[in-house]
């Protein structure tokens, strides 16, 4: 295993992140149209809608309402992906990379698996100088 093959691996599993977030976004465009559709099969005359007839009894606002917090759902289901996806990521580059290095010289330099509380707080702030207190400091 080279650095490139390591590449693509990770480049594999950003792409599978990126087709589960499509799907969300998917579904959730398809029930959106399925709404849509429902309204206007219920609240058309003649195949005509009226703004009347859909703001009436603020049919309108409801929907939308109903829509918002949907789509605030998937949004949290997303950020969790993304998350999962993150952590999954860094681990699976250090660990390559790790056996990349310990193939290479041929000694073992001793890589263990990282905590989960050290693969978050690398993904949350990847370099501790660059915080505001810490810059501060300096001047």
């Amino acid at each position: 295993m080279n650095q490139l093959e390591i590449e693509q691996q990770l480049d594999n599993l950003s792409e599978q992140t990126e087709s589960d977030i499509e799907e969300v976004f998917n579904k959730r465009l398809q029930e959106i149209l399925k709404r849509i559709a429902g309204m206007y099969a219920k609240y058309s005359n003649d195949n005509e809608i009226s703004w009347t007839d859909i703001n009436r009894y603020n049919r309108y606002q409801k929907e939308m309402n109903l829509i918002k917090k949907e789509l605030n759902k998937d949004y949290r289901e997303i950020i969790k992906k993304l998350q999962k996806s993150n952590e999954n990521i860094y681990l699976e580059e250090y660990l390559l990379t790790a056996f990349l290095y310990e193939m290479s010289t041929g000694q073992d330099m001793g890589f263990s698996i990282p905590s989960v509380k050290t693969i978050k707080d690398v993904l949350l702030n990847p370099i501790a100088e660059l915080t505001l207190p810490k810059i501060f400091e300096n001047h």
